[in-house]
């Protein structure tokens, strides 16, 4: 949320136009929001985008106020990217908000960096300060144009360091257990058949980490419907704990697909890198794609005993 005005002068007391202000904070805003979300690899809609852009808009007027400390000011700024972030990205799991949080963070502080340069030898003397928070007199057009080049610069970057996983196996998951919900990034693994022994449900495995938001792991033994998962793999045999999911979702084609009976077992191990916190077969997609399919969130054919 990089606060950033437009004025007609050289100094705050020139006369500076409020719809100009929020407007060209609006645009900067959004830029920042969609390289955080693509940065993180979140999916979220591009009007919750634009109403948390408005909202961060709203923040620049600020400059508007004399004599605010710095702590105020810095809390303020807090409030306000927060509010930001969740509107944008409804996050509902702390681990997932905090990494939206930190991403927001850098972006802002990379972005307000190429401003600087900008400012240093391109335009200077066009950075303002005001109430601890610097601003940039740069007009509309040419904000739109750094904004869009600071979002495909960092894009390329992303397309260098990023994981080779192609993104049509990355997934948003949300997994509800007892009135309490996480979400997580996803992968989809076609060669996992992973499935229920007893009732043929599908099963996901998640990190422990994660499922530890929604349920308590030292009492997993007391889920309603617990069971002992075997697996096995090219490098062994093996068990997991996992318990039933009462609701599960995943984001496909700009909307939450929901299935029932889905069991989730629990892992210590990493799901192949930090990135991701679950993984998932074809039995549990092929349900997804079959509850898309009908236009409504129907319960699985399966039945549990």
């Amino acid at each position: 949320m990089l606060n950033l005005i437009s004025t007609r002068g050289d100094d705050l007391k020139t006369v500076v136009y409020a719809d100009v202000l929020v407007f060209i904070n609006i645009i900067v805003n959004y830029f920042l929001l969609k390289t955080c979300a693509m940065i993180t690899g979140y999916k979220c809609k591009t009007a919750r985008i634009i109403i948390s852009s408005f909202v961060g808009g709203l923040f620049s007027l600020f400059i508007y106020f004399d004599s605010i400390s710095y702590i105020v000011s810095f809390l303020i700024k807090t409030i306000f990217m927060i509010t930001m972030i969740l509107i944008a990205f409804k996050t509902r799991s702390l681990k997932l908000f905090i990494k939206v949080f930190i991403s927001f963070f850098f972006v802002n502080i990379i972005f307000g960096g190429i401003m600087l340069i900008i400012n240093i030898f391109l335009i200077p003397e066009s950075a303002l300060y005001n109430n601890g928070i610097v601003y940039f007199d740069v007009d509309i057009f040419s904000l739109t144009i750094i904004s869009a080049i600071c979002y495909a610069t960092m894009n390329l970057i992303k397309l260098f360091i990023q994981n080779k996983t192609p993104e049509k196996n990355i997934f948003t998951l949300r997994i509800t257990y007892h009135n309490k919900t996480a979400e997580c990034r996803a992968l989809y693994d076609s060669g996992n058949t992973l499935c229920d022994c007893f009732s043929g449900n599908p099963v996901i495995i998640a990190e422990k980490s994660f499922v530890s938001n929604i349920i308590n792991i030292d009492k997993i033994e007391e889920a309603e419907k617990f069971r002992i998962i075997p697996f096995s793999t090219l490098s062994g045999n093996g068990t997991m704990q996992s318990f039933m999911a009462d609701k599960t979702e995943i984001y496909l084609s700009d909307k939450w697909i929901e299935c029932e009976n889905i069991f989730i077992a629990i892992t210590d191990k990493k799901i192949i890198s930090s990135d991701f916190s679950a993984l998932f077969g074809k039995p549990f997609y092929d349900i997804v794609l079959k509850n898309k399919s009908s236009g409504g969130n129907h319960e699985n054919s399966f039945h549990t005993r």
